[in-house]
């Protein structure tokens, strides 16, 4: 289950590099799958805000108005990335006690394709408000960063899931 619980939390995040928060800062005893995710939760968003800090080149000026509209935006993917994560999780559940079924096997699919529609609606609501703190091209270079981010996370998540039996 802890490599499943590692998937939930890299899906969470859009992770940096997961592995070593992952490694340095495990589940603790006594802790909750859930407890352990909320305590990553700071960590691992400081580190993906730390490389758009980096890779976006923000001026003084677009500093400030910028990251009250980032935090906005990471509010609201978080919550709906939460979605597949729980989805993620009931999956393993099943994975582990073997009682998937077609119905249950249909139920996440379907759950699990809300949950990506709901997170592609949140960034295309968010292009507009970038836009009116942010020039189009760095608005399309924030973009490409989080794609980046997001596609780092759906690799490693992946390799953490086996396939549906």
């Amino acid at each position: 289950m802890k490599k499943y619980i590692f998937a939930v939390v890299a899906l969470l995040m859009g992770a940096m590099p997961l592995q070593y928060a992952y490694a340095e800062d495990g589940i603790r005893a006594g802790e909750t799958p859930e407890q352990f995710t909320q305590r990553l939760i700071s960590t691992l968003e400081k580190q993906r805000k730390g490389v758009i800090a980096q890779n976006l080149h923000l001026t003084k000026e677009e500093e400030a108005p910028f990251w009250n509209v980032y935090a906005n935006y990471r509010d609201q993917m978080v919550h709906a990335i939460t979605l597949g994560a729980k989805v993620i999780t009931d999956y393993a559940e099943a994975y582990n006690n073997q009682s998937l079924s077609d119905k249950g096997a249909t139920n996440l699919t379907n759950r699990y394709l809300n949950a990506m529609g709901k997170q592609v609606k949140i960034k295309k609501s968010f292009v507009k408000k970038f836009g009116k703190v942010l020039p189009a091209i760095k608005v399309a270079r924030f973009y490409q960063i989080d794609y980046r981010l997001d596609q780092l996370v759906k690799m490693q998540t992946a390799s953490g899931i086996p396939l549906v039996e």
